[in-house]
């Protein structure tokens, strides 16, 4: 039977994490417009040893897990165009992608993840 109420449930995290994480990726960038002289990020791995030297700090952007691109390879594309440049796979959160060890559970701790 259908239970609406587990699914939210099971989605609404998921939810608000994609949206947190996009909302980081627009604090970086605003913290990198107002401090240039500081902060930049390497268009690429040949660059940041010559940002690096010219003493700026690097700041590569990246997302602990690709749950927080909603399964959508669209998503991943717009991340990408925004300057992250890393993902991993999983973290504690399974996906189309990559199966998690463990799982948080709503009540407190960890359980072994079921494929998903």
């Amino acid at each position: 039977m259908f239970r609406l109420k587990e699914v939210v449930a099971t989605l609404l995290p998921l939810v608000v994490a994609i949206s947190i994480s996009g909302a980081a990726v627009d604090v970086l960038h605003r913290l990198f417009a107002k401090y240039r002289s500081v902060f930049t990020i390497p268009e690429n791995s040949s660059t940041a040893l010559e940002v690096l030297r010219s003493g700026k700090v690097i700041s590569p952007l990246a997302l602990e897990g690709l749950h927080l691109i909603g399964n959508s390879f669209s998503k991943l594309r717009d991340y990408h165009a925004r300057g992250v440049r890393l993902v991993t796979l999983t973290h504690n959160c399974a996906n189309f992608y990559a199966d998690s060890a463990l799982v948080d559970l709503p009540a407190g701790g960890v359980a072994a993840a079921q494929p998903y």
